[in-house]
Parts: C-alpha cells; structure tokens; sequence
C-alpha cells in the first residue's frame, strides 16, 4: 500500500478498514445559535473544543480528526485528538471510532498525529482533508499486543517531552521576570547604589530639570524677540514652558541626588502619527511603523508598509534616531509599549502610535527603559480607556507618568548596565528557543520511530524468544494482553500473537457478513411492505 517495509507481523491498512467512521451524525450550529443554547456539552471544531452546548450527540470516546482549517502541515501542533464523555461535533472534523478488536483511538491519534498530509489535503489558505482521501489514510498496523505496548511506551515518552516543555516554558517567564526585576532596580536606584559612592560630586536631578527649563525659557523668549521685529504676532507659549513640580507625597524614595517629575518636564515633543492609509509599494513608498513593529523595547523592521509621499507631506512624521515610538491604542496588556527608534533612514509612524522626543539633556534609552518598567506599566493600567474591546491611552496621560529621574552620567551608566544584563538574558533566552525546538523536534522523532517498529523491536524479540525468558523479564510485556490473560501467559512457553493481516481479514469478514444481513432484511422488509 505505502511500499515501505514495515517489521514482522505489521501490515498496511487503510484508515476506513480500521474505523467506525461516524461524519453522518455531525450536526454545526454556528456560534449565534450556540449562544442561545448555553450549556455544559463540549462543541468540538477541527483543532479541539470551540465552546459549549446544550446537547449531545455522542457519548463515548471518540478519535476526532480535522477536517478542514487544521494545521496539517505543521509537526509542532495535533491534527487529531480524542474526547470522551458526551459531546457535539461540527462539520470541521472528521468522527472516527477505532475497531477495538484491531487498534485503538490512541494508537491511530498518536499514528495521525506523526503522517505526511501531503497529497491528501487540497486547497491552499485552507487545506482541506475530504472523507474521501481520509479514508484512503494508509496505517501501518502491528498486532494488537505489540499496539498496546507501543501506545504506553510512546505516551511515556511524549510525557516527558511534556514535563520538559513545561520547564522551558518556566525558563522564558523566569527571564521576563529577569528582565522586569533588572528595570525595577534601575529605576528605583538600587541598580546604580554602587556607583554613586564613587560618584558623589555628580549634577543632581533637580539642577538637571532646571537648567532643561532655563533653556526651553530661553528659546521661546529667542522667538518671541524674532517675532516682534517681524511685527508677528506673539507665538504661543509652549505647553511644557509651564511645568509644574510633581507632587510625589504617594511615590516612593529615591536617592537623594534623584528627582520625580512628569515624563512631560522632559519631552521637546509629543506628537500622533499618519493617518494615511499605507497602500503603496516599496519602490515608490515611505516606510511606516505600525503597532505591529513596536516589540519589547526594540523596533522590529519585518513586515513593513509604505506610504506615497504624495498623500501627505510626511516630512513632519519624519522619525530621528533616539525617537521613542508607543503604542497608544492596543489590547489592555500592548497598549503602552514602547521601543526606541535607531534607524538613520526615512521612515514615519502610524496614527496609532505617538511619537515622545526627548530633550537633549537626558538619556533616551533611559526614558525607553522606564516606559517599559513595571512603574509605567501601573500607570498606564490606571489611566488607560476602554474602547471597543481596545484600550486607548492619550498623549496627556503619557505627558502626566511619574518618572524617576538620575543624574544625566548615572542615566548613561543605569542604561549600560541594563544593556549588559538584557544581553545576558537575550543569550539565555535564545539557548531556550533552541531547546525548545529541539523539543518539538524529539516529539516528531519519537512518533517517527514509532511507526516504523523501532521502540517494540524489543518486545518483537521477546514474543520469538518467549520460552528462554524468566519470569521477571516477562513482566515487562505483560501490558500487551488484557489483565485476565496476563498470568496464564507469564508461565506459558508462548506469547499469544495474531498478525494484524489474520486479523484485519476476519474483522473484514465480519463486516462483509453483517453487510450481508442488512442487505437480507432490507430486501425482507420490502417484500412484506409489497403485500
């Protein structure tokens, strides 16, 4: 069927010939249906349960296989799966129920799970797995004993596969818990304790903001002279001219050459992105950053849209490097970030984001570290709007954040440190990923040594050599057989073993007599309805 060669006593199959297939008892409801009929029913799809329901329409244990919308071609995720208990299934998967006398629903959901969809889904955005081709699946089928023997040792495996992942995954929540912890201290001072102790004669803070003032004073004093000897009228004050001093009576204590002040007292500008609709092509566009591109403090310049320069004068929205980019409607856990522009080429910013440029007297990257800091994180979480589903916060609630500020030298060495720590993190971080796939990797080579008798070449072994075996070494397969006959068989000088091919040709007979019987009483029925 397959041409492979498969170990002694397996056989190919195809799918049909080892299931009950049940599609014709599937009924969808879509999902305003189902919120009229809320219940405590699972309502299954392609990839898993979808909801809940009101009734059933099975009540068993059952191999659900996608039909349509499942990820075929991606090894990292299932394609079957089993339920049990009462249910309902939509027309997005396919209802199996393995013939018990043959296999089981874990052996086939394990076997599915690891086969080559290829050249049996069609369709290209959304493949597609008709009955037809599923049931044309080719299975390669020990004997029962050696099945139940491989399903056990195969979910032993993929259990500590499992129980790895999950520590991995541990790993990636202890780092952002690194990196969180790392931005906290910075912020608060304790990061730097050391260097100020060898730094004492450092420009505190509060002469750090009043010299920012004295000069944002005298550039407007500068255009108000150049106006009136043009005879323009007065410009208008600036907005952050007038700062007043933070009121940080709630706040915690900083060290005492640190000051806390709004993030307003240090911004030359604020500022909402483009809203022109970014539709032209990279050859004749502007490159603009959306959302999307805003990442964990960093710009990620993948996946890029452009914007025709003839729509709008973009100049304005022109980025410069140690601009500060965030996001300002998102999710309530997105809206927020922020990340640092780096770049010396012409790119703007969408109307979703805001654009921060921070004074010459202070560090940006410092100013990016807070904006990521767990202190502007509470902010943000206290002044965010809900709109839509959307969280929305605005360029007066970015304006008004506290924030701690350092001396300008203790600002460039918080930031050196962190870059230090964060590379640190960002390697560990990586040699994780790596572990990760790596993971994903022994899953699918477990299922692939599966399936071609690797993990029972032992227990084929075993059943040929049964006679010359101590007892205990038997013990070790004694899971193949039903409990009641396992005794009998640990003193026996032979291993009950049917090859599948006998016993796939009586199921078939079985099934071909009862075809038979319907047949015969349909054709009874007809004729006692004729008189």
């Amino acid at each position: 069927m397959d041409g492979k060669r498969l170990p002694e006593g397996w056989i190919w199959a195809k799918l049909e010939e080892c299931v009950d297939i049940l599609d014709h008892l599937r009924v969808p409801v879509n999902s305003e249906e189902r919120k009229k009929r809320q219940g405590e029913v699972p309502y299954y799809g392609a990839t898993g349960q979808i909801g809940w329901i009101d009734d059933y329409l099975f009540d068993e244990e059952l191999l659900l296989l996608g039909e349509d919308g499942a990820p075929f071609f991606d090894k990292t995720k299932n394609i079957a799966y089993i339920i049990s208990g009462k249910s309902w299934v939509n027309n997005h998967a396919h209802v199996l129920r393995a013939i018990s006398e043959l296999t089981s629903n874990s052996f086939l959901c394990h076997y599915l799970n690891s086969f080559d969809y290829h050249g049996y889904v069609t369709g290209t955005t959304r493949l597609k797995l008709n009955q037809s081709s599923m049931r044309k699946i080719p299975v390669s089928l020990p004997p029962l004993p050696e099945q139940r023997i491989l399903v056990a040792r195969v979910e032993s495996l993929l259990e500590r596969v499992k129980k790895a992942k999950e520590e991995l995954d541990k790993l990636s929540e202890i780092i952002k818990k690194f990196r969180q912890s790392v931005l906290k201290q910075a912020m608060s001072g304790r990061l730097t304790a050391d260097w100020r102790e060898k730094h004492p004669d450092v420009e505190p803070a509060s002469e750090l903001l009043k010299r920012i003032q004295e000069e944002r004073l005298r550039r407007y004093e500068k255009e108000v002279e150049r106006a009136k000897a043009k005879g323009r009228k007065k410009p208008r004050k600036p907005r952050n001219l007038d700062v007043k001093p933070l009121d940080a009576s709630d706040l915690s204590e900083l060290p005492e050459s640190w000051v806390w002040a709004n993030l307003g007292h240090v911004l030359e500008l604020i500022q909402y992105g483009t809203s022109v609709k970014a539709d032209a092509s990279p050859n004749d566009g502007v490159p603009v950053l959306r959302m999307g591109n805003i990442q964990e403090g960093v710009i990620d310049y993948q996946d890029l849209k452009y914007i025709s320069p003839e729509k709008e004068d973009l100049e304005k929205y022109r980025l410069k490097p140690g601009d500060i980019l965030i996001n300002r409607t998102n999710s309530p856990e997105l809206v927020g970030k922020s990340a640092i522009f780096d770049n010396n080429g012409f790119f703007v910013f969408a109307s979703y984001l805001i654009r921060l440029r921070i004074v010459d007297n202070m560090n940006p990257y410092y100013i990016n570290f807070f904006l990521n800091s767990s202190i502007a994180r509470n902010h943000i979480a206290k002044v965010k709007h809900q709109v839509a589903g959307q969280a929305n916060i605005n360029s007066r609630d970015i304006s008004q954040m506290p924030l701690s500020i350092p001396p300008l030298e203790e600002q460039k060495e918080i930031v050196r440190r962190i870059e230090k720590l964060f590379k640190f993190a960002d390697e560990v971080e990586k040699q994780v990923r790596e572990a990760q796939k790596q993971v994903e990797k022994i899953s699918q080579s477990i299922l692939a040594k599966t399936f071609k008798g690797e993990l029972t070449a032992d227990f084929r072994e075993a059943v040929r050599n049964w006679k010359n075996l101590d007892v205990e070494e038997r013990r070790k397969y004694l899971i193949a057989l039903p409990e009641g006959e396992r005794e009998e068989v640990l003193y026996s000088d032979e291993f009950p073993i049917e090859p599948a091919s006998v016993l796939l040709e009586r199921i078939k007979a079985e099934r071909e007599r009862q075809k038979k019987e319907r047949k015969t009483r349909k054709g009874r029925k007809k004729q006692t309805t004729l008189f």
